[in-house]
């Protein structure tokens, strides 16, 4: 379980630096186009207090978790390369 934490952790950290770029825009459609850091980690509190629950009362097993862990590993590695690429292309806002 403790990947996945740190997958959300990683989610946060390059979201938060991609839509610093004026070409990047945040594709949730529950944050606003350029969150900031503070719009990032409430958004990941309310939608995965489910998560911390049951991970707290392990009521997950590794089986459980094998397809968000291998979503949020596809989102992590989208986020890495459009962060870099408006490192190459765009401009900080």
């Amino acid at each position: 379980m403790e990947t996945f934490w740190v997958l959300q952790a990683l989610d946060i950290y390059y979201t938060y630096k991609a839509v610093k770029y004026d070409c990047v825009v945040e594709m949730n459609p529950l944050l606003p186009n350029v969150p900031d850091l503070k719009d990032l980690v409430i958004h990941k509190t309310w939608t995965l207090w489910p998560f911390a629950y049951w991970d707290y009362n392990e009521l997950l097993t590794n089986e459980d978790m094998q397809l968000p862990i291998a979503m949020y590993v596809y989102v992590i590695a989208n986020n890495f390369d459009t962060l870099n690429e408006a490192k190459r292309r765009c401009n900080l806002r």
